[in-house]
């Protein structure tokens, strides 16, 4: 599977610029292939993936001074299959 970029826009203050995120989407350490081969959890059940998509929205973001930054119109949609 290939890593996926997710770019937030920083809309409130251009001079930020933008944020760029890379997800990677692992089982145990390991790279996550879609369709996924068969996965055992630690109870013993066993399951595939045929897909995974994902919404991450209103991140928080922590400068190194402390100051936080956060808004409502942040969003990002993933879906794991491309």
């Amino acid at each position: 599977m290939k890593k996926h970029l997710l770019a937030l826009s920083l809309l409130f203050n251009p001079l930020l610029g933008a944020l760029n995120l890379q997800v990677d989407i692992r089982w145990h350490d390991s790279p996550l292939v879609l369709p996924s081969p068969p996965l055992v959890t630690p109870a013993g059940e066993v399951f595939t993936l045929t897909r995974l998509d994902f919404l991450l929205s209103q991140p928080h973001l922590t400068l190194a001074s402390g100051r936080t930054i956060t808004a409502s119109a942040w969003h990002g949609y993933i879906h794991g299959k491309e």
